[in-house]
């Protein structure tokens, strides 16, 4: 094996021409891109309207003097830092789109309904598309430009997560806004033209932006990292085109993410994983952890209980009242990361492991009314929670089937399991057409009229050929403000 120079930024120099360069994404990849666009950004309009997304828009102020989507902030100091406007996806009014990435980062986070990938560990489409959006609405660019810049920004995470791997996440960070962010700064590299030294800064300042930790899950301030990650990448593409400056080997060199931030491998290991990910000639999308979409909206660790707890349900046809008690196996990290036995509101009741078996097994589902307000007032859910559920972490498993999930439902004459490797929407168990376009819809119809959620999935389906800006015009007449 060559020896590898990691103080020399050379990796890191890669990961900007990845971000900026003649990206050739194959027609898989672009595929699957467009599939968690779609996904996503549904995902994204329905949490518009999450408390976490009210936190953060009640914190914003609009720029009220310049009108039109395109304007920009003016500059200071003679440097050249003009700003993008761009509205939100529930406010017409203008704001720099570094809050609007703030805002819709953390609203595409707000159900915690949207994708994630390994080894990252990580929500990459709510981030990428909260980077990217407000910044092609302001540039006024074209679905193409937006899928380009999203595969970019997710080749550069995929990356990334190579050289951190498991360890970084099990170490207690967030990857969603820690590696998110460098992922973020690629794909607003990319969307803003800027060349690979400029884009080499942008990574670099991203780099010491990174932060979140797990220790918020279950609060409010776990969508907020989705959001931060997006501000995070939009500001530090923007500093890197006005002339500022970063080091060059923040992830492999001494100080950098991989030495400092609880890494799986040693710097010389870790550019060779990223140089065999550059090699391997596909996408990190494509990948067998490339892209895992939600069916449920909670903690994705518990999904392949879930569905396992469903499948015997549904296979058995049993009442919930002929239920003695239901048991879920997991590894160790489902709890490490599922912390809240007694969940006092929706957030703490997306990682409550009991919670969601509970609520799957009363309402034979577990989507954004089983995580919400009103759903945690329900005594029957509780009452089944406390008294006939069980999850217990002794299945041990590998990396690679870290989330898979055994059930077992004990009824009054026999106890039936069912086993889960991988839950629906792993590339290894994909949701079909019909229930990707049902999850789409039952998201867009959370905050819209049928009509109206109607006509913007038939104008997703032509992405490619259509301006952003459009888009989300149509997003802001249909969405049901007050």
């Amino acid at each position: 094996m060559t020896a590898v120079n990691v103080a020399s930024g050379g990796i890191e120099a890669r990961l900007a021409e990845v971000a900026v360069g003649e990206g050739s994404w194959s027609a898989r990849a672009q595929e699957l891109a467009r599939s968690a666009i779609d996904d996503t950004l549904s995902i994204g309009i329905g949490g518009s309207m999450s408390r976490q997304a009210a936190l953060v828009r009640a914190t914003l102020l609009p720029h009220r003097e310049v009108g039109g989507a395109g304007g920009s902030m003016p500059s200071h100091s003679g440097v050249e830092a003009s700003v993008p406007l761009a509205p939100l996806w529930n406010d017409p009014a203008h704001f720099s789109v570094i809050d609007a990435a703030l805002f819709a980062g953390t609203a595409t986070h707000g159900l915690d309904w949207d994708d994630y990938m390994h080894p990252m560990h990580g929500h990459v489409s709510a981030v990428l598309l909260g980077t990217i959006w407000p910044l092609a609405e302001a540039l006024d660019a074209s679905g193409d430009a937006l899928i380009d810049a999203f595969l970019a920004g997710y080749q550069v995470d995929w990356l990334t997560s190579l050289a951190l791997s498991h360890a970084h996440y099990r170490r207690g960070w967030h990857a969603t806004s820690t590696v998110g962010s460098i992922g973020a700064a690629a794909a607003a590299a990319r969307l803003l033209g800027l060349d690979a030294a400029q884009a080499g800064v942008a990574l670099g300042i991203a780099s010491t932006m990174a932060s979140g930790l797990r220790a918020h899950f279950g609060t409010t301030t776990k969508a907020l990292h989705g959001g931060l990650a997006a501000r995070n990448g939009v500001h530090a593409a923007l500093l890197a085109r006005a002339g500022a400056t970063a080091g060059s080997s923040w992830l492999l060199g001494p100080s950098g993410m991989v030495r400092t931030m609880g890494a799986e491998h040693e710097p010389e290991q870790a550019a060779t994983e990223i140089l065999d990910g550059l090699a391997a000639g596909r996408h990190g999308i494509e990948t067998d952890w490339g892209l895992v979409q939600k069916p449920y909206a909670c903690c994705g660790s518990i999904h392949s209980a879930v569905d396992a707890l469903l499948e015997v349900l549904d296979r058995e046809d049993v009442a919930t009242a002929d239920i003695r008690s239901v048991t879920a196996h997991v590894d160790p990290l489902v709890l490490g990361i599922m912390r809240h036995q007694r969940p006092s509101d929706e957030q703490q009741a997306r990682y409550s492991p009991t919670w969601v078996m509970a609520a799957a097994t009363v309402d034979r589902a577990a989507g954004p009314a089983q995580f919400s307000a009103e759903a945690v007032e329900r005594s029957e859910i509780h009452d089944f929670r406390v008294s006939r559920v069980r999850v217990v972490d002794d299945l041990v498993v590998g990396d690679h089937d870290r989330y898979a999930g055994r059930v077992e439902v004990a009824l009054a004459d026999r106890t039936v399991e069912a086993y889960v490797p991988h839950a629906s929407g792993h590339p290894l168990n994909p949701m079909s057409a019909a229930q990707r376009r049902a999850k789409q819809r039952a998201a867009l119809t959370l905050v819209m009229a049928d009509v109206a959620a109607d006509r913007l999935t038939a104008d997703l389906d032509a992405l490619e050929s259509t301006p952003v800006r459009a888009l989300g015009d149509l997003i802001r007449a249909g969405l049901c403000m007050e």
